[in-house]
């Protein structure tokens, strides 16, 4: 299923997805529970990037933060990335 939904995400599909953040989560953490790490750490990259992108279009400062650290799954992605040697 992982490598199902690893490559779902590659091909850049996820975009229809109701929630495409959860899958990169998923993806990440049996990767990482694998020892898979250099797979996780690509789609930590991806998905830092697309939340980055998604806040980068939220006008106010405020409400920004809060889409990033206050979603539990945005803040998730974000301690990932932390894990994984990644600022984000």
């Amino acid at each position: 299923l992982a490598n199902t939904l690893y490559h779902w995400i590659q091909t850049g599909d996820v975009g229809g997805a109701e929630h495409p953040f959860r899958l990169y989560l998923t993806v990440i953490d049996i990767f990482l529970a694998a020892g898979r790490h250099q797979e996780a750490r690509q789609l930590v990259e991806e998905a830092v990037r697309r939340l980055e992108e998604q806040a980068g279009r939220i006008s106010d400062p405020a409400v920004r933060r809060s889409f990033l650290e206050q979603v539990p799954l945005h803040r998730a992605i974000r301690e990932r990335a932390a894990q994984v040697g990644i600022s984000g």
